[in-house]
């Protein structure tokens, strides 16, 4: 807005040289202005030789004013600008710029009080937004470079800056006092860095986006250190804590940490689950014909839903949790009532629900597509638990080793059933990674994050995770099909992020729409809501 107001004037001034320059001086004046340019702008002030020099006024038709110093038709010296648009700046000009020390206002309400060339602002220089953002420091070219951030809430941070992001060498300060010192990178902590929380923890060693991730150190405020390796701020890996009180006879707790969790730890009695294990790998099969049967087939001529579902990652509730209540919704009449099948790991569930394996997957989509019409039907496949930046998903059960599932094996089993239609929900983190594997024409991919993007709300406390409980228990009961669900979903867990990470990154669920499906969806939840009125 700056460089086109000034732009404008320097245009203007150019056609007033024009025009002094072809009349004589004994045309009369015009009043009330010495001149009247060919464009309707007027202009009073000095003269001298045919150029704007001195002291001098020019008025635009469209209400933007200059008042200031003239030297050779141009704006040099202190001077004020209006702006039609509501801007304003007073301060130096050169050569028809602001050069020098100013201060712009624009009708929004952003005042920037420093230092300028050529219209950017450059050097030391101060900018505040109404809503209470400030920027101070070192600018360059426009943007600060380094500096000091301030805002309402009580952030602070001081270090480098591109693109209005902190990057770079940096301290940032919490609202609750908590302070992350360290390399960052596009807004966030992620390298090596430094943490002291109000409460007294301090972590030492890499970050990815505010999280403790990799090798590090941190001591806690009760005494107890940890020292290894993290995940998504989670001990996980090889690693070390030394309790500063004795636990059960135990000082020192070494090995492999899964999320916390410490693999064999030797304060809690070992849980044998070989046996279990056993018997559950041998009822697989059963199991997995005990769940077909209650699969209903489909009727000739009727598109109908079919559900599938897989919940990988066994050490935690929140998976289990969340496939058993997205289950609950599709088996109803809306959806896919008499058609939802479900793979799950977990010690709770596996004397009657069959693992959630690759080869469980396969063998359930297999099946499905002998119970659909794999030309008409449309199944829906819901994959939720822990993912990797590597795009894969965690699968894992106490007891038994399992392979995780990558993006390109989960492509391939899906692209050797001969299901036609699907719709494919991944809710785990990185799952964006996914969409390139997974999507054509005649398939619906929503997947919780990008693929360089964490999700949120995996924790064991939690009932569902973030994006899931968005989509299914806000947005899709409000929605009159899937993709318009993402789209209230998407807003939905934004501002849930806002609210209870606003340090971090955003998610950033993705979607990918099949021109084929989009339209086979919209045909099926016609037909599917006509059928249920008939029905009621």
């Amino acid at each position: 807005m700056i460089r086109n107001t000034l732009i404008a004037l320097l245009a203007t001034t150019s056609l007033y040289l024009l025009y002094i320059n072809s009349v004589n001086q004994h045309l009369p004046p015009l009043y009330p202005a010495d001149f009247i340019l060919p464009d309707g702008s007027a202009y009073y002030g000095e003269i001298d030789q045919g150029l704007l020099t001195g002291q001098g006024k020019l008025v635009w038709p469209n209400g933007s004013h200059f008042e200031g110093l003239f030297v050779d038709g141009m704006f040099n010296g202190p001077g004020e600008l209006w702006g039609a648009d509501g801007s304003h700046y007073v301060g130096n000009f050169r050569e028809g710029m602001f050069n020098g020390s100013g201060e712009y206002s624009n009708s929004d309400g952003n005042l920037y009080v420093g230092e300028w060339v050529n219209n950017l602002r450059h050097g030391q220089g101060k900018l505040s937004s109404p809503d209470g953002q400030v920027y101070e420091g070192e600018f360059v070219e426009g943007t600060i470079r380094k500096g000091h951030y301030s805002d309402t809430r009580g952030i602070n941070y001081q270090g480098e800056f591109a693109n209005w992001e902190f990057n770079g060498q940096g301290t940032f300060t919490t609202e609750d006092g908590d302070i992350y010192t360290g390399q960052f990178a596009e807004g966030s902590l992620t390298g090596q860095g430094t943490f002291t929380s109000s409460d007294g923890d301090h972590y030492q060693g890499e970050f990815e986006n505010y999280y403790y991730q990799g090798q590090g150190n941190l001591q806690l405020a009760n005494g107890d250190r940890y020292q290894g390796e993290f995940q998504y701020g989670q001990y996980h890996g090889q690693g070390v804590l030394t309790l500063a009180a004795e636990e059960q006879g135990y000082t020192e707790l070494k090995g492999t940490w899964d999320y916390g969790r410490l693999e064999n730890d030797p304060r809690y009695p070992n849980i044998d689950y070989s046996q279990a294990m056993e018997q559950a790998l041998y009822n697989q099969a059963p199991l997995l014909q005990n769940e077909l049967a209650t699969v209903a087939p489909g009727i000739s001529g009727k598109t109908e839903l079919y559900f599938l579902g897989f919940a990988g990652y066994g050490s935690q509730d929140v998976f289990l949790k969340e496939l058993t209540t997205i289950a609950n919704i599709f088996n109803s009449p809306d959806y896919a009532q008499g058609r939802v099948l479900k793979l799950i790991n977990n010690h709770q569930s596996m004397a009657e629900t069959p693992l959630a394996t690759s080869h469980a997957l396969e063998l359930a989509l297999q099946a499905l597509a002998n119970k659909m019409n794999v030309d008409e039907d449309i199944l829906f496949l819901y994959l939720t638990s822990h993912g990797s930046r590597e795009h894969e998903l965690s699968v894992r059960l106490n007891g038994i080793s399992l392979p995780d599932l990558s993006a390109p094996r989960l492509a391939e089993i899906v692209n050797q059933s001969p299901i036609k239609w699907k719709v494919i929900f991944i809710s785990a983190c990185y799952s964006g990674g996914f969409i390139p594997e997974l999507a054509d024409d005649k398939t619906l991919v929503i997947t919780a994050a990008r693929s360089d993007r964490r999700s949120f709300g995996c924790s064991n406390t939690s009932d569902m995770t973030y994006f899931a409980k968005a989509y299914f228990m806000e947005s899709l009961p409000k929605a009159d099909n899937f993709i318009n669900a993402f789209t209230l979903a998407e807003q939905t867990v934004t501002d849930w992020e806002n609210r209870d990470f606003p340090d971090s990154k955003h998610s950033l669920p993705q979607i990918a729409i099949g021109s084929a499906i989009e339209q086979k969806l919209q045909a099926w939840r016609l037909a599917n809501q006509q059928q249920f009125s008939k029905a009621h």
